[in-house]
């Protein structure tokens, strides 16, 4: 039997990467199995993540999103996330706005967050060339709020908690001068109650004495 030499060519076929399998196998640095077995999780998490973020941009779902609210902000309707402040927990609501023409508007604003923090509001625009009159109200009810005391007296170990329920009603006007300059009046009438809050904390008479 005659054996005739190998080719170049047939080397490198014999050697080729093909598959991205094989790029992977051939390109990773080596690493000692136990370092792998700690890293597979990391590996097998953002792999996972890299497949949510291409199937989201494959999908435009960011561009879908911006479509979709655009056509709640046609019809009158925004929505909102978020919370209410610093410990209110995360929320959300929205505001509904009713257009009268060109220079009159009146608006509706409704938001809660897990905490059950709460707010809601309304207001009227009315536009005419001598300035705009506005009219609104606002309610809020916010259950666990913080207290360390009043001014420089306030000490982090008197902490405690206190529940806060405000209604407040103004009606003003504002000329605009240029850009974002403006002057006008307001006046506001507001109610205001201290109640206990949710932890159970606070004794009124004591801390609320001298306000």
């Amino acid at each position: 039997m005659l054996l005739r030499p190998i080719s170049l060519a047939q080397q490198l076929e014999e050697v080729r990467i093909s598959t991205p399998e094989e790029v992977r196998e051939n390109t990773r640095r080596p690493m000692l199995v136990p370092l792998e077995v700690v890293a597979w999780p990391f590996h097998k998490l953002s792999s996972g993540m890299e497949r949510g973020f291409i199937a989201f941009e494959r999908h435009r779902v960011r561009e879908r999103m911006n479509l979709w609210t655009e056509e709640l902000r046609h019809h009158g309707v925004e929505v909102r996330l978020g919370g209410s402040g610093e410990g209110a927990g995360f929320g959300g609501g929205g505001t509904y706005t009713y257009r009268a023409g060109k220079s009159n508007r009146l608006q509706f604003l409704g938001l809660e967050t897990t905490k059950d923090y709460q707010e809601f509001g309304i207001q009227w625009r009315s536009a005419t060339p001598a300035g705009s009159v506005i009219a609104e109200s606002s309610y809020q009810w916010r259950p666990d709020e913080n207290f360390y005391g009043i001014g420089h007296n306030s000490v982090r170990n008197k902490h405690s908690m206190f529940a806060l329920r405000q209604t407040w009603a103004s009606l003003r006007w504002e000329y605009q001068v240029k850009g974002r300059v403006r002057w006008g009046a307001l006046y506001r009438a507001a109610w205001i109650s201290a109640l206990r809050g949710a932890t159970r904390t606070l004794a009124l008479p004591t801390r609320f004495a001298r306000i």
